[in-house]
């Protein structure tokens, strides 16, 4: 698996920090966040009520299949894609015909200069926090629109 992912980026989809993302499970896509790393592309996720354990994937909202989740990312020069491997320190990016778009560092931080995969996140810690050396924003991270 890697280095795993702190922890401290998992919780109760309140706390800015959290990684946000999209899962289906018996037939519904829901909105929510992950609370357990099993493996570099499988996580325990919920919304707060339903909880299912999904593999990450290169697919639009309405696209996915149970079992299935996303977790979007955003490369500096602005292109969205989907996280297909994620450890501790880097992750994966892909477009939606699931070539690579980008490798390399992840963080919250909204610096379109900095070299990291930017992440969807959750909650709303204050601005200019930091969630152990993540820089995080103001409210939850949302890229809207589809990949392509």
């Amino acid at each position: 698996m890697g280095r795993p992912i702190n922890k401290r980026f998992f919780g109760t989809g309140a706390t800015q920090g959290d990684l946000r993302c999209r899962f289906k499970t018996a037939g519904t896509e829901y909105d929510g966040y992950v609370v357990k790393q099993r493996g570099d592309r499988k996580f325990t996720v919920t919304d707060g009520t339903v909880t299912a354990t999904c593999v990450l994937t290169n697919k639009n909202n309405g696209g996915l299949a149970n079992g299935d989740m996303t977790i979007r990312g955003k490369l500096d020069a602005g292109t969205n894609g989907f996280v297909t491997k994620i450890s501790g320190r880097k992750c994966t990016l892909v477009n939606l015909a699931g070539t690579v778009i980008g490798t390399g560092p992840w963080n919250f931080g909204v610096s379109t200069t900095d070299g990291f995969i930017q992440l969807e996140e959750s909650g709303g810690m204050a601005a200019g926090a930091e969630r152990g050396n993540v820089a995080v924003t103001t409210g939850s991270t949302d890229f809207a629109g589809n990949v392509s």
